[in-house]
């Protein structure tokens, strides 16, 4: 018989866990940052200064956790945000965290550089985005869409705030590389783009990687080819997050990537507010980063979202106990949303609001 003290319950409890089982490398590549990883640990710490202010007395016989996302009903606000590598985690990869998803209702994003290809994944029921790294060239670009799409993709969720890698200092120092077996099946097969042979005085960077990247003119024309709509995911700043509205895109994922890429840039929950108040209410504005109670889920919805995104804490779980970990943990998201919400009055979604939020600071003795 299974110890009951010793099944994890929280998603710190998964996050212990999980840690006593990955090798250092994975572990680095799983949990590391960008540089000193400040935005890393930022992410976190910004949903504990923001408090709760409760609402006495309210009716909440009855409540639920429904929402709309990107225009179809789902059952509660809390999807599934894209992670490259998963069989890195667990020998069933995207495929137990699709059950998982399954299971409870939740969207997931499935990843660019998936390493299960989307044809297995889309025999698994369930509602699926697909995350989109433009490529160097369009044709190639559109061959990612055509296939996702034909997979069940509902929308493309462009990912725009690593043209390049950032620099992961633990994931280098834990000398960290892809076992094999484990690959990006969808960018695999696709032509790689000759690097330039560079000059004596020419930047690595600015004239060998950033010559790829993309550009407005590239993002123009992927919103208008895409057969389903564009979200953007990595926008922090409000004046950017209209200009892609205006562009066409199809809502805004406010996100900093988990901290990964680029350090001392602030915490998402820190700006979403401001692109929420830029944009209005008819464009839906999503939050992915730092999400680890079902209280931070709450105050992201108070400030503004229309649902939130959980990455790394999802990991913790498929490798503690695969589908069925990766299923805890989004159901103890869920019931913590459900116990916030009726402790602060709020039988439904809608009935969070800015008001609900004041500033906390934790005394420490």
């Amino acid at each position: 018989m299974r110890d009951l003290w010793a099944m994890p319950i929280t998603l710190s409890d998964f996050e212990q866990s999980a840690h006593t089982t990955l090798a250092n490398d994975v572990f680095a590549y799983l949990e590391g940052g960008a540089e000193a990883e400040l935005s890393l640990n930022q992410n976190r710490a910004a949903f504990g200064r923001i408090g709760l202010l409760p609402k006495l007395l309210g009716d909440c016989g009855g409540g639920h956790t429904r929402v709309t996302i990107l225009g179809k009903p789902a059952a509660h606000p809390i999807m599934v945000a894209p992670m490259a590598f998963q069989r890195l985690f667990h020998a069933q990869g995207e495929n137990a965290t699709a059950l998982a998803c399954a299971a409870q209702e939740a969207v997931m994003v499935l990843s660019c550089q998936t390493s299960t290809a989307p044809e297995e994944i889309a025999a698994i029921p369930g509602r699926r985005w697909f995350q989109l790294y433009m490529q160097a060239d369009h044709d190639s670009t559109m061959s990612l869409v055509t296939r996702a799409v034909a997979c069940g993709a509902e929308a493309l969720v462009v990912t725009l705030d690593a043209p390049i890698n950032g620099l992961r200092d633990r994931e280098v120092a834990a000398g960290f590389a892809l076992p094999d077996g484990v690959r990006p099946v969808m960018l695999d097969p696709l032509p790689q783009p000759r690097r330039p042979q560079l000059q004596d005085g020419q930047s690595v960077v600015f004239d060998g990687m950033m010559v790829f990247a993309p550009t407005w003119k590239d993002l123009t024309r992927l919103i208008a080819d895409s057969p389903v709509p564009v979200i953007i995911k990595g926008c922090l700043r409000p004046e950017d997050a209209r200009r892609f509205v205006d562009a066409g895109v199809a809502g805004i994922i406010v996100s900093n990537h988990g901290g990964r890429v680029l350090d001392t840039v602030p915490a998402p929950v820190t700006q979403l507010a401001a692109v929420v108040q830029a944009l209005g209410p008819e464009v839906p504005v999503y939050l992915d980063g730092g999400i680890r109670r079902g209280s931070d889920v709450f105050k992201a919805l108070a400030l503004g979202a229309e649902a939130v995104l959980v990455g790394r804490p999802v990991m913790h779980g498929l490798i503690v106990d695969g589908a069925r970990g990766a299923s805890q943990v989004l159901r103890r998201l869920r019931d913590e949303l459900e116990v916030t919400m009726a402790l602060c009055g709020c039988a439904t979604v809608a009935g969070i609001t800015p008001d609900m939020l004041a500033p906390f600071e934790e005394s420490r003795p």
